[in-house]
């Protein structure tokens, strides 16, 4: 196992957690499709949204008697699978723990633990079979609705104040980096994804909840003068969502052209 120490770097994290939690041998797929796509580091790895997993895949290195272009190969379900899980133990570890994990306690993880959190995940799956023989008690929809909210209200501590701020757009990188892991530990990454859209009274009621929050997470963090305009835009919406996709286009816009100045 690698050494705990304090000054370990996040590659030598990201290193641990390939090779002592995860069990990758060199040359394995995910590997592969992990260095093709430049993941480097444990903070690579941790901001990886689960809608991404569908997407990844790798190119197969050229063999002297294979192909010469040899296609992009998709992963393998059960590899996104554990991918899937693997964040997912991480998201459940901050969230009992209240802040995000540092890398002397992500050293300190096994293989052991987690392949007992997987056990634990499909058990929980298995478990919530309902007998076809039973009558289950009919919960109405706003019933539901009300009590996600209230769990999401009373749930784990949130505090704006838990978000890094953003003054200089040199800095996006670890500033987007943080966001993403504090937003994952409060459970509320749904509201970073473009993509998502809640598709029952439930999720709608919870989502709207978890955009206020973020959206007060964003005005108190964007201190830029393009961030404080979006945010400033949303500000009759609390569309968090949508502030958070503008101020990513605009922002990579920015550092783009400034890359091409140079």
């Amino acid at each position: 196992m690698v050494p705990a120490t304090r000054q370990m770097t996040s590659a030598a994290v990201y290193a641990h957690l390939l090779d002592n939690v995860l069990l990758l041998p060199q040359g394995h797929a995910i590997r592969l499709s992990f260095e093709q796509q430049g993941y480097e580091s444990a903070d690579d790895l941790l901001c990886i949204f689960e809608n991404e997993l569908e997407s990844l895949g790798y190119t197969p290195p050229v063999l002297p008697d294979g192909p010469e272009n040899p296609p992009n190969i998709p992963l393998f379900m059960a590899h996104r699978q554990l991918i899937r899980h693997f964040l997912r133990w991480q998201a459940s570890l901050e969230r009992q723990k209240g802040t995000p994990l540092k890398n002397t306690e992500l050293v300190a993880l096994n293989n052991e633990d987690f392949v007992l959190y997987r056990r634990s995940a499909l058990g929980q799956v298995s478990t919530a079979t309902v007998p076809v023989n039973s009558l289950p008690t009919v919960q109405s929809p706003i019933g539901k609705t009300r009590s996600a909210v209230e769990d999401f209200k009373r749930g784990i501590k949130r505090d704006k104040t838990h978000y890094p701020v953003l003054k200089d757009n040199r800095y996006w990188d670890n500033f987007y980096r943080s966001f993403v892991v504090t937003a994952v530990t409060h459970n509320v990454d749904k509201v970073l994804d473009p993509t998502y859209t809640p598709t029952d009274p439930l999720e709608k009621s919870l989502f709207e909840e978890q955009n206020k929050f973020v959206y007060s997470a964003l005005e108190h963090t964007l201190q830029t003068d393009m961030g404080k305009n979006i945010v400033r835009k949303h500000s009759f919406d609390f569309n968090a969502q949508e502030v958070f996709r503008k101020v990513v286009v605009n922002v990579k816009y920015l550092l783009a052209s400034e890359d091409s100045t140079r």
